[in-house]
């Protein structure tokens, strides 16, 4: 039995069942293959580690990962980790602590990593006169051009279009990652070199700073208002009914929704980084990894082992 993830597009879910399919037919066994919304996993994940029954695999965006290798529950997967050819984020992400065995081992198998662009419709600048290559590359002088690019809109009458999807919605992952670009943006680093909680007044500046910057996009109104609600596929939403005209995103779920369907509008949406830190600098995107476990009191922890091996050959 599986738990997946859902993707965000059809061709997502189909690789994932490709893969599937090809593993049951080598391993000769019959295999379970049931997807989940990002937003509905964790909370079957939670009843189901509550209730002892548990899936064989489960591959989670939002996940308690940390917590149940803390706990015990998760079985050790170095065999499949250690092989794997992935960067050394990705492998470090997958290290965790086994509170039980008083250690850190490998308790996840990175299957998806990806960093956060900002996208935007080249086709909306131009529209009203603009084009990107005219964005200031410093921090508020390229917000301001996407605020000035609102008010173009606003002039219209075009009161449904904002210059930017910022999500601020509890409940989406977007929010965390977004958040965190903001904070290194303004010089923030909140942890040493041993994870340890860093509250110098410098760092507590830097984290007023970054809040009050998002704070500002919503109060100012160059955010939709019900951005304080979005989930993780809200932005997404917004933007490819082009009622924002840039957003941040984790992953090229976007372009990749029009890629096969609407070749034309794939071609107008625009990929890039993010302009200068505000404290000056050039401003690299955080990585996410996201991962699969296994729970250790399954009865086919040899069979899903296998699974997971399979699903990261190279090919």
């Amino acid at each position: 039995v599986v738990w997946w993830n859902q993707g965000f597009y059809p061709a997502q879910d189909e690789a994932v069942r490709a893969v599937a399919q090809a593993w049951s037919q080598q391993a000769g066994m019959p295999i379970d293959l049931q997807f989940y919304g990002t937003n509905d996993i964790p909370q079957k994940e939670q009843s189901a580690v509550a209730a002892g029954s548990t899936p064989d695999v489960l591959f989670a965006e939002i996940n308690q990962w940390a917590k149940h290798a803390y706990e015990g529950l998760l079985t050790d997967v170095s065999s499949i980790v250690e092989p794997m050819q992935i960067t050394e984020g990705a492998r470090r992400s997958a290290r965790l602590y086994n509170g039980e065995a008083d250690a850190a081992s490998y308790y996840t198998v990175p299957l998806w990593q990806f960093t956060v662009s900002m996208f935007h419709w080249r086709s909306m600048l131009a529209d009203i006169g603009m084009d990107h290559a005219q964005a200031p590359r410093d921090w508020d002088g390229y917000w301001g051009f996407w605020k000035q690019a609102q008010d173009a809109y606003r002039a219209r009458g075009a009161d449904d279009v904002f210059a930017v999807g910022w999500p601020m919605g509890s409940a989406a992952g977007d929010t965390n990652y977004d958040t965190q670009q903001v904070l290194r943006a303004f010089g923030v680093e909140m942890l040493d070199d041993r994870n340890n909680l860093l509250t110098t007044d410098e760092v507590r500046r830097g984290v007023a700073d970054a809040l009050g910057w998002i704070v500002d996009l919503y109060s100012q109104g160059y955010s939709p208002a019900d951005c304080l609600n979005w989930q993780d596929s809200s932005n997404n939403t917004y933007f490819l009914n082009r009622s924002v005209l840039c957003t941040p995103n984790g992953s090229l779920s976007m372009p990749g929704a029009l890629k096969e369907d609407d070749p034309e509008k794939w071609k107008d949406i625009v990929t890039t980084g993010f302009p200068d830190r505000a404290v000056g600098g050039p401003s690299p995107s955080i990585t996410l990894v996201h991962s699969a476990a296994v729970f250790e009191a399954n009865e086919k922890k040899e069979q899903a082992m296998d699974f997971l091996s399979f699903f990261t050959r190279p090919e």
